[in-house]
């Protein structure tokens, strides 16, 4: 293999290298239906990569609901502990099809690896899922003050690999997190719709999509095109 321009890959955990999303709603579905509004699997789409109280600040301008400060911190913890139940069924088969090919394949032509994600559960899901092993950086939500699109978590995960921005390749599912990794200088890989994620660098709807050796020969291709 010819050697690359990057030296990492940061991922991103929800909708990325794990299936989640569909707990994150069951968890807000809940909630809202205690409130007797209307929130659809559509309008949780928009909440992706988004921290826990950015994700009830949107889903109240969505749903038109109004808090007490008090109602919104008692949302969040319940919010939590539904999400952390769920989480307790997950298994390595809630791995998104493809990752472990990927990871594999990245481990073995040298590229180091990190998670750089805003939940604060995201080490729960990875031990869940056993996906801990392959990681050499993780960056969850407990460790960051500023959620996406600010590139805090992704620069301290670049920090940690002991590697500048521009040395390594971010992986993400959501607008906001595409936008935080061009916003702290990575060059960045959406996963998922094109649609949402047309700034990105290149786009794959999936890593079942792809070879590993045929994402690695697109990966290397990026650093001819890439602007920082």
């Amino acid at each position: 293999m010819n050697k690359p321009f990057f030296q990492a890959c940061i991922f991103d955990l929800d909708g990325v290298l794990v299936n989640t999303a569909h707990y994150h709603f069951l968890s807000w579905k809940q909630i809202t239906n205690r409130w007797k509004v209307t929130f659809t699997e559509q309008d949780n789409e928009s909440l992706k990569g988004l921290s826990r109280e950015d994700s009830l600040s949107r889903l109240l301008h969505i749903t038109g609901k109004q808090l007490t400060p008090a109602e919104r911190e008692q949302a969040l913890i319940e919010k939590n502990e539904l999400f952390r139940q769920y989480l307790t069924q997950m298994t390595p088969d809630d791995v998104l099809p493809g990752v472990t090919a990927c990871l594999r394949f990245l481990k073995e032509n040298h590229i180091r690896l990190a998670v750089a994600s805003s939940s604060k559960n995201a080490r729960m899901v990875l031990q869940k899922t056993e996906l801990t092993p392959w990681f050499d950086v993780i960056v969850d939500g407990t460790e960051i003050e500023k959620a996406k699109p600010d590139p805090e978590v992704f620069l301290k995960a670049a920090a940690r690999l002991n590697i500048q921005p521009h040395q390594a390749i971010v992986f993400e599912d959501a607008k906001a997190g595409v936008e935080a990794a061009l916003a702290g200088g990575f060059c960045c890989v959406g996963v998922g719709q094109a649609d949402i994620l047309q700034q990105a660098h290149l786009i794959i709807p999936d890593f079942a999509s792809i070879s590993p050796s045929d994402l690695w020969i697109s990966l290397s291709g990026l650093s001819a095109d890439v602007k920082y």
